[in-house]
């Protein structure tokens, strides 16, 4: 049996992360995003959330994460994602990615992934399709 044949259609794993207030303003000071939603607590109550919101980059790098190193994981590489943001993400909170193999191409060697990301509450966060080239040994 091939590699990618452990990614047949239905498979799915799931992968949960913390994510705390000093992840996020670390988030923040790296990528240089210090926008008023991602640092100012009154600004967001302001505008109609419940505080400081984490930064979406954010979220797409714990998933980053869970494809590097979990679903699919270090031999894949991640070719393409399309991910929708449906319920702003707040620290601290877990996060839980469930990924399911949408698709499997045996001829080009690579996956259709579908993740939906939700938080301890079991809100919606977000929804993402990703597409990876497995890696055979």
């Amino acid at each position: 049996m091939s590699f990618i044949d452990r990614f047949q259609p239905g498979v799915s794993e799931t992968a949960t992360i913390p994510v705390s207030l000093a992840m996020s303003d670390a988030f923040g000071e790296l990528s240089g995003d210090d926008a008023p939603l991602h640092t100012d607590e009154e600004f967001a109550r302001a505008h109609g959330f419940e505080g400081r919101l984490v930064h979406g980059a954010l979220v797409v790098s714990l998933l980053s994460r869970v494809v590097g190193t979990r679903f699919p994981g270090p031999r894949s590489v991640w070719l393409k994602c399309d991910i929708s943001f449906r319920n702003p993400c707040y620290a601290p909170s877990t996060l839980r990615f469930h990924g399911i193999v949408a698709q499997q191409s045996e001829a080009t060697g690579s996956i259709a992934l579908t993740f939906n990301i939700t938080d301890d509450r079991d809100r919606q966060i977000a929804t993402a399709k990703t597409v990876h080239k497995v890696l055979e040994p």
